[in-house]
């Protein structure tokens, strides 16, 4: 009998004595092998270093189960545990299956160095490979059970080219925004499952906003969150980052935390007895961990779960909070760490289409300050007049809003500034409109003129070298004044840090104008893809036909401020941040 004629033969004998498959879990331990260059733990995979992953797998194994969304921080084990289960589905219950990454170029690389030596090391999916070698590639796997497609978010041709039983979309979030001739990648991938009654949908991503894909769909689902009991007093409990405490004698005498101390000191405390939990009580307390549903009005079928990092075995406490320390002073690092730790989205207080109540402090308009060092004003010239702002600093970097409004002349400005006892040298006015009468005006007045641009950044030069800034040098220009250009990304960025309170005070006074309130709900910070990258890009865009003036006003004076070194930015900045920190 030929080796054809023994396959058939055992595959006719299959159909007709079916075995219930085993389980997930065992299967996975006892055929998937390891390789070197996937793990830091090569060798039989096993559960018991990531037990959280128990739960996923049998949700994912579960044939009354049609939807499972992983809301995950970063290095959880996520993709390695879509792998394992791919395999044993391959194994034992093959379907056509598609699985969908932001690139194309991103799944072949996961293809080629995660699932490929996976499943040449598993040896049931291994006597699955087709004779065939050029039917066995990186992007499609056909084998003689079922074919496994990979492709790119961005190739929306090759998701909607074929009916899928399965349905893998990993990394939701970056995936390439809809166009006006195409629906989502989501979409049209979910789509192409509607034949299979038996369908399965995975979703996986690290989140970004609450308004983002993956949020919306564990928030739709079993909002499943992983619950550890205490090592003293039993209690189960959802590990959260504000149960983190360290020591404040890690506080340097300069207001910088020793991070040494602070990795020393950090523990995780319970939320009944306040226990300080050590690295072993965390680890075992992982060990006897379950998964806890927090949406008892879910759609049957539909599982989601929420995992942050320091779940994760390779991940410490000290590790969280030397990260939160390092990230909290800039809005992109604390986004970073919101989204790629705490596995939760990005709440941005000033995102949405609604007016922001601007918080009121207990002074008014004009009133004297005792700690007050200097003013400054910006004021933004428009086609029926100028708008302006006048804020009083302390040598700390605190701030309050002096005066706020619209005058028709430059000479009302003019006089209003000196009333307010500004000085000229300490005023700065946007050259965006009129340029060169803008100059001329700023010349006449001694006022320094800004201009913003889209750029993220500018590099100058210091005592201490070449630096990161949000804005440029200054320069001089024809009209005799000299000009300075500003990053408007970054100092709307660096707006944002202040209003949320994460820099040195910056109050408002209790009677501002309702245009001043209005002005400063004029933009929002929104999140884009880009289908060639994949990369997460965050941009502002201002709202509908919102008026945004004095919004405006309020981002000049604090890229202003920089410049004139009120508020500092730090002596050392990578390329990706800009840190403002207090003189």
């Amino acid at each position: 009998m030929t080796k054809a004629q023994t396959k058939l033969r055992k595959n006719e004998r299959a159909r007709w004595h079916y075995e219930t498959p085993p389980s997930v879990i065992d299967w996975a331990e006892k055929h998937i092998q390891l390789d070197a260059r996937i793990t830091a733990r090569p060798g039989l995979y096993s559960t018991s270093y990531t037990p959280y992953v128990r739960g996923v797998l049998e949700a994912l194994a579960d044939p009354g189960v049609h939807t499972v969304a992983l809301c995950w921080g970063s290095q959880t084990g996520k993709t390695l545990t879509l792998a394992v289960w791919l395999a044993y589905r391959i194994a034992n219950d093959p379907a056509p299956a598609l699985l969908v990454m932001p690139n194309a170029d991103l799944a072949r690389s996961y293809s080629k160095t995660r699932l490929v030596p996976i499943f040449e090391k598993c040896k049931p999916v291994k006597a699955l490979f087709p004779y065939d070698s050029d039917d066995f590639a990186n992007l499609e796997m056909q084998f003689s059970t079922c074919t496994l497609t990979l492709t790119g978010s961005n190739s929306p041709a090759n998701i909607s080219s074929r009916p899928v039983c399965i349905a893998v979309l990993d990394e939701l979030d970056k995936f390439a925004p809809p166009t006006e001739r195409e629906s989502s990648a989501a979409s049209l991938c979910l789509e192409r499952t509607k034949a299979f009654p038996a369908r399965k949908h995975v979703l996986t991503s690290t989140p970004t906003l609450s308004t983002g894909d993956i949020w919306q769909n564990y928030m739709a689902g079993s909002q499943e969150l992983f619950h550890v009991p205490c090592a003293k007093c039993g209690e189960f409990q959802a590990m959260e980052f504000g149960r983190v405490k360290w020591s404040d004698e890690a506080r340097q005498e300069d207001g910088k935390w020793d991070l040494k101390k602070v990795s020393d000191t950090a523990h995780y405390h319970c939320t009944k007895c306040d226990y300080p939990w050590t690295e072993g009580d965390r680890r075992a307390s992982i060990e006897q961990g379950k998964w806890v549903a927090g949406n008892e009005g879910a759609e049957p079928g539909r599982r989601s779960f929420r995992l942050p990092s320091w779940m994760s075995p390779t991940v410490t406490i000290a590790d969280c909070a030397k990260k939160f320390l390092t990230e909290k002073h800039y809005l992109h690092g604390l986004q970073g760490f919101v989204n790629g730790w705490s596995a939760m989205p990005w709440e941005d207080q000033f995102d949405d289409d609604k007016s922001v109540d601007v918080p009121a402090g207990a002074f008014a308009k004009k009133q004297a300050w005792e700690v007050e060092h200097l003013k400054l004003a910006a004021i933004d010239r428009q086609i029926d007049g100028y708008w302006f702002v006048v804020r009083a600093f302390a040598r700390d970097g605190s701030s309050r809003l002096i005066e706020e409004g619209h005058c028709r002349t430059i000479e009302d400005i003019a006089h209003t500034l000196t009333e307010l006892g500004v000085q000229p040298k300490f005023t700065a006015m946007d050259s965006g409109y009129e340029t060169q009468d803008s100059y001329r005006i700023c010349a006449r007045y001694g006022f320094k003129a800004l201009k913003g641009e889209d750029r993220p950044c500018y590099w100058i030069e210091t005592p201490k070298g070449r630096m990161k800034s949000v804005h440029s040098a200054e320069q001089p220009t024809d009209a005799g004044c000299m000009l300075l250009l500003l990053s408007s990304p970054a100092c709307q960025d660096l707006l944002a840090w202040l209003r949320r309170g994460q820099g040195p005070r910056w109050e408002v006074a209790h009677d501002v104008s309702p245009n001043y309130k209005e002005h400063l709900s004029s933009h929002k910070k929104i999140h884009r893809v880009n289908r060639k990258t994949g990369r997460d890009l965050y941009e502002w865009v201002r709202i509908k036909s919102r008026a945004d003036h004095l919004y405006d006003c309020e981002t000049y004076l604090s890229g202003f401020a920089v410049f004139g070194k009120i508020i500092k930015p730090t002596g050392s900045m990578d390329v990706d941040s800009l840190t403002p920190s207090v003189a």
